[in-house]
């Protein structure tokens, strides 16, 4: 499917701004979306209506309201879902419940983690979904988890919207290009966690075969 052209004749058919919200939202759920491609979507057709450089601060509300909302929903149904993992696969990584709810009460003291949620949230590279899942997992707060995710998604709006307003050849360059970079990072973190669960799975061997 060509996500591209699947955007744009959305984007012709709304206004900019309900664009913004709905294109934010179906970017986050919808795995395989170009993550620029919304936002510098909607930056282009902003400079095409004569949209004022100001006025983009309001798409890129809009629009982290609506992947917010996407964003939401995959922590949600990843938090529920850490239940059922422990539950089945607990025992085999040799972790449990204890475990990740002492990680969690870690990761939710101070303003060190929205200042770090914020800053991952914000960078154009960084697989916005894959974070959701992580912060599902691990339990973070609620309000950390909302406040860090729009004020994140504000700022790399931001980002996407003004090089789509300044340019269609940086628009077509860089949706190519972050598409590679983000797909390059999801299979980093993919591999990363595989080489945790397998780090775990020997050790736990190990000290079975030492007792």
């Amino acid at each position: 499917m060509n996500f591209e052209v699947w955007i744009q004749s959305i984007a012709e058919k709304m206004s900019l701004e309900g664009f913004s919200i709905a294109g934010g939202f179906l970017e986050e759920i919808i795995a395989p979306i170009p993550s620029p491609l919304v936002m510098m979507t909607a930056g282009t057709l902003a400079a095409i209506q004569t949209y004022s450089i100001t006025q983009l601060l309001g798409l890129a509300l809009l629009g982290s309201a609506g992947k917010t909302f996407g964003s939401w929903i995959i922590y949600a149904v990843t938090r529920k879902a850490e239940d059922w993992v422990l539950g089945r696969f607990g025992n085999f990584l040799g972790v449990d419940r204890a475990q990740v709810e002492e990680l969690s009460e870690k990761l939710n003291k101070g303003w060190k983690d929205y200042v770090i949620l914020t800053v991952l949230r914000s960078l154009p590279f960084m697989p916005s979904s894959v974070l959701s899942v992580v912060c599902g997992l691990v339990k973070i707060r609620h309000s950390i988890f909302l406040v860090t995710t729009f004020l994140g998604n504000f700022a790399r709006n931001l980002i996407f919207l003004y090089i789509g307003y300044e340019g269609k050849a940086a628009y077509e360059s860089l949706i190519s290009g972050m598409d590679n970079l983000e797909s390059l990072f999801k299979a980093l973190i993919l591999l990363a966690l595989a080489g945790v669960i397998g780090w775990v799975y020997f050790q736990r061997q190990k000290k079975n075969k030492r007792s």
